[in-house]
């Protein structure tokens, strides 16, 4: 989820994007109907987290549906899960309550890496084809960061560690290992 769209890093005025990073600002310009919920949450928090703590029925569909939507679809077009592992995962939500974890979209509603600040702590990104944004190009995210591992899956969605865990251990292995070694 690292994008402009987010506030986490600005377009720098200063740089001229190349042919990659110019499709892939078109990409996050263009609409896009599931990036409501941030919009919501970041605005709106509190009337998202009372709507959702009435109704357990409620917070499953929220949650239920961005699985949907946020995922490579099944061979039957439903989410890559099972159901008993979305069961569980809305009731780490409800046991906690949802309001929770809203805190987090407004502060990133509001949070920007300045052009030209850099994050020395070595990152390692790994992307995927189906999450919510286009993947953020490794030109973008090393004006940044210091990049020391990037991937991008032509599979996988928003919740890859659910969705594929032999592709997520096997990127987060990889990333690891030469810290292991060196």
């Amino acid at each position: 989820m690292i994008t402009t769209a987010g506030g986490f890093i600005p377009p720098d005025p200063a740089v001229t994007p190349c042919e990659e990073e110019a499709q892939w600002l078109a990409r996050i310009a263009a609409p896009n109907p599931e990036s409501a919920y941030q919009v919501i949450q970041a605005s709106k928090p509190d009337a998202m987290a009372f709507a959702q703590t009435d109704s357990p029925l409620g917070l499953a569909s929220w949650i239920v549906e961005k699985f949907r939507a946020w995922t490579t679809p099944a061979d039957d077009g439903g989410p890559p899960f099972a159901l008993d592992d979305l069961l569980a995962n809305v009731m780490f939500y409800w046991l906690n309550g949802p309001a929770a974890p809203m805190w987090l979209y407004g502060y990133l509603s509001q949070s920007v890496i300045r052009p030209g600040l850099r994050i020395p702590v070595p990152a390692g990104f790994l992307l995927c084809a189906d999450d919510l944004m286009a993947p953020v190009p490794r030109s973008v995210l090393e004006r940044a960061y210091d990049v020391r591992y990037y991937a991008v899956h032509a599979t996988g969605g928003h919740f890859l560690a659910q969705e594929a865990p032999h592709i997520f251990v096997a990127e987060l292995t990889a990333f690891f290992r030469p810290f292991r070694e060196g």
